[in-house]
């Protein structure tokens, strides 16, 4: 059984882990990330990064599902596909409070970010299978995350309300979706 002396150690070395990761995320991409430069940053050896992680995507995972995590709780109400306006709304709002570190992995394409399991916990339908279910949490999920981007990428210039509003068109709708509406205008 390990003391609490040893314990406390560890807890320091992991937090020595992710603060410097944390770090060299922000400052560059994530193919630049080396478990040598790592380890040296965080003051560590190589042989005590692989103790706690097998590789640098495991502790991407990691940081990546603890952003998931906090998201999915926020949307748990919402259940239905019906309920697709309310959750883009709320993936905006929840995108938009994130720290520069949580909004880099969100916005760098470069961070891989996990589409399948960021949103979407919805009961599309019983008529779907598993299989159709997750094409459609994929497609969910990876326009709310690349509106997202482009969002961000344009220096928010449209406000938070229009673009939910045309996101949610456009997913419910698609490109017609939006025909329809500016012929009614």
């Amino acid at each position: 059984m390990k003391t609490p002396e040893q314990d406390l150690r560890v807890k320091k070395t992991i937090t020595a882990i992710h603060n410097t990761f944390k770090d060299m995320i922000i400052e560059m991409d994530f193919e630049k990330i080396t478990i040598n430069e790592l380890s040296k940053r965080a003051m560590i050896s190589r042989k005590t990064f692989y103790l706690h992680y097998t590789d640098l995507d495991s502790l991407l995972n990691e940081l990546q599902n603890s952003i998931i995590s906090e998201f999915i709780q926020r949307i748990k109400k919402y259940c239905n596909i019906r309920d697709i306006t309310e959750i883009t709304r709320e993936f905006f709002l929840y995108c938009e409070n994130q720290n520069a570190l949580n909004q880099r992995i969100l916005c760098s394409g470069n961070y891989r970010f996990f589409y399948s399991s960021i949103i979407y916990n919805i009961n599309s339908n019983e008529k779907y299978n598993k299989q159709t279910q997750n094409l459609i949490a994929v497609f969910l999920t990876s326009a709310n995350m690349e509106i997202y981007r482009q969002w961000v990428k344009d220096n928010r210039n449209m406000p938070l309300k229009e673009v939910v509003k045309l996101t949610s068109n456009l997913i419910s709708h698609g490109i017609y979706g939006l025909l329809n509406d500016v012929s009614e205008n």
